[in-house]
């Protein structure tokens, strides 16, 4: 495997020594170019494994840009070392760490460096683009699934399943024994708790997120922030209006789909004095977007797919921060009668998520489910939504458009645990960005949230389903799964 050339952000563990390889126990970490890759000592010195990707350092308040050295030291069990370092770290990195019980991969919150595998062949890498040889990529491309997944069609692979057989992916909360090419979960392993107190938790959330973009500030870059119509981009504005004088605040401007956002992104804009920049919508070409699908292993389509060059201008000097995440505290997956001891199965999450029968993804979620040490039901669901949505869906799409980097403040591990920690009453209604918004800026919430008002909405919602009525058909398989 050594021999086939990584892309640009793509980055390969094996055996087989490669030139610029970094050693960790008896393992070599290759990467392509573009990204990082630093070694990690705890504070007494000891050699601890790398870092992968763009960390952010939460206790030293600073971006990890070179080998860096933590302000705690190693003790005991090394899955909890693990989880106390996931808790210091935000941005979008892959801890893989040297023990002596061996070498183990462990991904971020929601595995935003992703990584596959081959247990087989024994190698681990960003996606099947930076393990297979193009004959390979092609043999073992798995058709079938891909069209019964809908990947052309939004479409994405969960419970662990990618593109390709014999690949397999590495879910979030999940670590790769390269002992035995097994994975297992290390966080959870209790039940999650409701926070006694809320506000708490608002206020908790709220400080990370700025203090995530105080220190991409101070490290040199300037921070794009997204404004959308929805609840997300402006929970995240909302964090950052001490900060707003330095950021720029960017909309993907179009009509169809965009034009809502386009509209209200303006009014709020307008109304709150933003630097707002309008950026059209361009779309990939067909080459592009090949290339862009290939490398991420053909795991996931949407709409970044055909218009990531849209986001181009910002290349250059900017580090976008999106609202990724907040649907966590939204009961994405929830229905209406659900309680925290409702039963489901893995047929009934499969379509819950939108997807068609697969027998091997059904069983793959079974077992998901009865690995899960979480009895609310309604907690369960949260995790669902970060385990087998956002690390197979929004995280697999990391490598694809490796040039603008991406970061989302909500997704570090102390702010899904938080979300994943309100009432279940702030969840069903929402709260959560109500909450924001009036601590952080309440002008913002005289803006209505994914409205133009009712008749403009019925319109859009009709000229959507007329051009893309495979959406229709994965929400209706959703309402349809008791």
């Amino acid at each position: 495997m050594g021999n086939i050339p990584l892309d640009r952000w793509q980055y390969r563990i094996g055996k087989s020594p490669a030139q610029g390889a970094v050693a960790v126990g008896d393992f070599c970490v290759e990467t392509g170019p573009g990204i990082g890759c630093y070694e990690l000592s705890d504070h007494s010195g000891r050699n601890m494994g790398v870092l992968i990707g763009f960390p952010i350092d939460l206790t030293q308040n600073c971006m990890v840009e070179r080998d860096h050295t933590l302000a705690f030291d190693h003790t005991g069990d090394h899955d909890l070392f693990a989880e106390q370092l996931i808790e210091t770290l935000a941005g979008r990195y892959l801890f893989v760490s040297a023990g002596q019980d061996g070498v183990r991969i462990y991904p971020d919150s929601t595995a935003m460096v992703p990584c596959v595998y081959d247990p087989v062949a024994q190698v681990a890498g960003c996606s099947a683009d930076s393990l297979l040889s193009d004959a390979e990529y092609d043999a073992r491309f798995l058709h079938d699934l891909s069209q019964t997944l809908d990947l052309e069609n939004f479409g994405w692979f969960p419970g662990g399943l990618t593109a390709h057989q014999g690949i397999e992916r590495l879910l979030p909360n999940h670590c790769l024994d390269l002992n035995t090419w097994t994975a297992h979960r290390f966080w959870p392993r209790t039940e999650l708790q409701t926070a006694p107190d809320p506000a708490e938790n608002v206020a908790e959330i709220i400080d990370l997120v700025q203090r995530q973009i105080r220190i991409v500030q101070d490290s040199g870059r300037r921070v794009a922030l997204p404004l959308t119509a929805g609840r997300d981009t402006r929970m995240l504005l909302a964090c950052a209006r001490p900060m707003k004088d330095d950021i720029d605040v960017v909309t993907v401007a179009g009509a169809d789909s965009h034009a809502m956002d386009t509209i209200m992104s303006a009014k709020i804009a307008g109304g709150v004095g933003l630097n707002h920049r309008l950026l059209p919508r361009t779309e990939a070409s067909a080459e592009e977007r090949d290339a862009y699908l290939r490398r991420g292993g053909h795991c996931v389509s949407d709409g970044n797919s055909w218009y990531f060059p849209s986001v181009a201008p910002l290349i250059d000097r900017h580090i976008f921060m999106g609202g990724a995440g907040g649907e966590i505290a939204r009961a994405f997956y929830w229905q209406s009668g659900d309680t925290a001891e409702t039963k489901l199965t893995g047929e009934q999450l499969s379509g819950r998520m939108g997807c068609r029968h697969v027998p091997d993804l059904i069983d793959r979620l079974s077992k998901w489910i009865a690995d899960v040490p979480v009895q609310d039901t309604r907690k369960l669901l949260d995790l669902v939504y970060v385990e087998q949505r956002m690390g197979p869906w929004s995280s697999a799409q990391f490598p694809c458009d490796p040039n603008l980097v991406r970061f989302a403040p909500f997704l570090t591990h102390r702010c899904v645990e938080l979300m994943i920690g309100l009432p279940p009453g702030w969840k069903r209604s929402g709260q959560l960005t109500d909450e924001i918004v009036q601590q952080g800026w309440p002008e913002l919430g005289r803006y209505k949230y994914n409205s133009l008002g009712p008749v403009q909405d019925a319109a859009m919602k009709a000229r959507q389903a007329i051009s893309n009525p495979s959406l229709v058909t994965r929400k209706l398989r959703k309402l349809m799964t008791k």
